[in-house]
Parts: C-alpha cells; structure tokens; sequence
C-alpha cells in the first residue's frame, strides 16, 4: 500500500463552538499534541474576534459553523458570518452544500479573492445508501473547492468500511470521508492511511466527528505508518 503521508500530517484537531473563548489557547496546546490541522467551529452570533489573530498559529487552520447551525438561520444569516470568517484569513473556510448554490459560488469567489481555501462539506444525519453516497460525491465535485468533505453517522463497521471505499474513487480530489459517532471511529483512524487529507481528534470535548483524543490517535497512527512502511 502507498503511503499518502505521514502520520503527524493529516491530524486535525476539531475545537467545538462551547470552546471558542480559548480556540487560540486549545490550538496552540493541539499544535504541541502534533495536529497539522485545526478546525475552530465558529458560534453564529459570534461578533468580538479582538485578539483571535490566525497569522500567529503554526497550524493549517479552517474555520467552520456548526453543521445544526445552517438547518436553524437563514441562508442571508450563515452567509453574512461566513463572510466574517473569511475576512479573519484561515486557510480555510468550510461552507455547507445546505447552503444556496448561488451563495455557495459567492462566496468560493470571495474566499479566493482573499486567498482563503475553501472546503465544500455534506453531512448526513443518517447513513446514505451506496448510490446515494456515491452520488453525493459526484455533486460536490462540480463546485470545484480545495477539499471535499463527507461526514455520515455509522450504524456498525460495515457503514465505515462503505464511507472509505471512497477513498478508491477520489482521484485528484483532496478529500475528508469520514464516519461520525461511537462506530465510525475506525473510519477515523483508517482514512489518512488511504489517502485522507486528514482526519479528527480532539483535546477538549469529544464530538461526533472527533471520537479520538488527539494524543491517542497521533499514537495510533505513527503504529500504523510503522507496521505498514
């Protein structure tokens, strides 16, 4: 099997809205755990960003909206943050294909103008069937981003295993195809050896996207470069 690479490359610590306040604090602690990544989830009705300076931080860096959040305010609401976001300079902003497709493409414009990378994410609340899955692949294509991201919840092993034969379809793409929840966890630790552009785990509070604490999964991972190497 080739090696995409290496294991302390693809680790993206995942900083959940609850924990904003300290993003900068828990990103700096996540940079010294070995995250090459980090993805700060941004509250919607945040508006004080004094002294949340990114150019500091020695990670790639990816500001997000919860994905609940988008299901909840309106297009015009998520738009105007996103805009917001971008504005802070991350090296990347993820925009939900929930949103608009004219106000997906805006906003891909405006991030480029402003030399921020974009990720095009879809989350399902329950496990796709294959075609579907497949299909919702092809689609996210088409809005040409830097990364694709897919996230579903998995029921059992088998719904792991059917997110990362993804991985064998992605060509050229860079792409995040990941299982959520309790049983999607090998998906987590198996996808960079894949081909994913990186994968979650945490060092504050588990979530569904990020069931690995950060220490845990770098340690699992540089086993798993070794035994395969």
């Amino acid at each position: 099997m080739k090696l995409i690479k290496k294991a302390d490359s693809t680790i993206c610590c995942l900083i959940p809205k609850d924990d904003f306040p300290k993003a900068i604090l828990l990103t700096n602690i996540a940079k010294e755990e070995g995250a090459a990544f980090v993805e700060i989830r941004v509250p919607i009705e945040q508006t004080n960003f004094e002294n949340f300076n990114l150019a500091e931080l020695k990670v790639y860096t990816i500001l997000s909206i919860e994905p609940l959040e988008y299901l909840q305010k309106s297009n015009k609401v998520i738009s105007d943050q996103l805009k917001v976001m971008i504005n802070l300079q991350p090296n990347y902003i993820e925009l939900n294909s929930s949103l608009e497709g004219n106000t997906i493409q805006e906003l891909s414009k405006y991030a480029n103008e402003k030399q921020v990378g974009v990720i095009i994410s879809k989350y399902f609340d329950e496990f796709p069937k294959k075609k579907t899955l497949l299909q919702q692949f092809k689609e996210l294509q088409i809005a040409k981003s830097d990364i694709i991201k897919i996230i579903a919840p998995a029921e059992n092993e088998f719904d792991a295993n059917e997110m990362l034969q993804l991985y064998k379809s992605k060509k050229d793409y860079k792409l995040v195809a990941l299982c959520s929840k309790e049983s999607g966890k090998f998906s987590q630790l198996l996808a960079p050896i894949l081909g994913a552009e990186f994968t979650y785990g945490y060092i504050s509070r588990k979530s569904d996207e990020a069931q690995i604490p950060l220490n845990i999964l770098k340690q699992n991972l540089e086993v798993l470069y070794r035994t395969l190497m």
